[in-house]
């Protein structure tokens, strides 16, 4: 992969205007991929979410019923795991230091899973993380349901946030926000899909039914 140096150096014959351009594309990305970061983690989920938390199927897990997460999270957090709902002014990518360890979760209502798993997008420190909670005394697992998915589990999230979580992780500030840009045809939305139809949480029909963002 070329470097920005790279870049610069071989335009150096289109003038100043090559290098000022380059100038303002840097300043304006961070704000580029915080963008980015919060249309997925809000009104993308939101969209592809809203059939089945308008069902009663799944509960979207805020500041005013935090305490649904409690079964999922380690001690630590156990009593008050709002440090870890996204806000914006959470978000990675704002100015100055961005905060680590935040996402978005839905829990399950109905069906087999009900009330033991949630799906979530979340960020940690590097990585870019989409997949599954299951509380600590669920007494099944879903490492064999769904093989094609290849998710596993991240070792920092397990030993210090989530016992039991499965997931499919991509560094964020590289192949994560790159995916994030197009929501509907990423592999984050591709796991989404397959965890809902695998938790008997939707069918082909309902997640195509008017549901591309």
């Amino acid at each position: 992969m070329k470097t920005l140096k790279d870049i610069l150096e071989e335009g150096i014959a289109e003038g100043k205007r090559h290098h000022e351009q380059a100038i303002q594309l840097t300043r304006e990305l961070p704000a580029i991929h915080a963008s980015w970061l919060e249309q997925a983690l809000t009104s993308n989920l939101e969209e592809l979410f809203e059939p089945f938390v308008s069902k009663s199927d799944m509960t979207r897990i805020g500041p005013e019923n935090v305490e649904l997460l409690s079964p999922f999270v380690h001690t630590a957090f156990q009593k008050d795991a709002s440090g870890l709902l996204y806000a914006p002014r959470f978000n990675f990518f704002r100015a100055g230091n961005g905060t680590r360890n935040r996402g978005a979760f839905y829990r399950l209502e109905t069906g087999p899973w009900a009330k033991e798993a949630v799906l979530m997008l979340f960020y940690g420190s590097k990585m870019l993380h989409v997949g599954c909670l299951l509380t600590e005394h669920a007494d099944r697992s879903i490492e064999g349901l769904m093989p094609t998915l290849k998710l596993s589990e991240p070792a920092a999230l397990k030993s210090k946030i989530f016992p039991r979580v499965m997931t499919y992780a991509e560094a964020l500030e590289y192949q994560g926000i790159i995916h994030l840009a197009d929501f509907s045809n990423s592999p984050q939305r591709g796991v989404l899909d397959e965890l809902l139809t695998g938790l008997s949480c939707a069918d082909s029909t309902t997640l195509s039914g008017g549901n591309e963002i």
